[in-house]
């Protein structure tokens, strides 16, 4: 994913939380953020982005 995709739609970019299961009990444990983007319907996982070690850390905090 370009980064000025994301810079363009910042208003678009959503949590999803993912729950974490213990591999014991089953149980949830904890939750987990992912950042995605609805553009035109379509959810884009934004994962490509945080991992771009040209995009400055900065940005991605935003």
């Amino acid at each position: 994913m370009d980064p000025l995709d994301v810079m363009m739609h910042v208003d678009k970019v959503k949590p999803y939380f993912q729950a974490i299961f213990s591999a014991d009990s089953h149980e949830v444990v904890g939750y987990e953020v992912l950042g995605k983007l609805e553009i035109d319907q379509k959810i884009i996982s934004l994962g490509t982005f945080f991992h771009d070690p040209t995009v400055q850390m900065i940005l991605k905090w935003k």
